[in-house]
């Protein structure tokens, strides 16, 4: 293994490590904190978020953003 391979190898596992840190907001969650709520991808998560019955978005600003209570109920 050569030495840039073994970096890389290093930073993959310190990088795997951390923890994932929940978002601190006011209860509400972009699209990529609902997946890591629901432990899926972002495509899984835009999916479900755009089926009937689905929690609604609301736009603060210019991003698309959820209430924290609703997706955690639609889990």
């Amino acid at each position: 293994m050569n030495l840039d391979a073994m970096v890389r190898e290093i930073v993959r596992q310190e990088l795997a490590m951390l923890p994932i840190t929940q978002p601190t907001d006011d209860g509400w969650v972009t699209c990529a904190q609902t997946a890591r709520i629901w432990g899926c991808s972002w495509e899984t998560a835009a999916a479900r978020l755009s089926q009937p019955g689905a929690p609604k978005p609301e736009r603060i600003g210019k991003r698309k953003m959820w209430r924290r209570a609703e997706v955690e109920r639609w889990k």
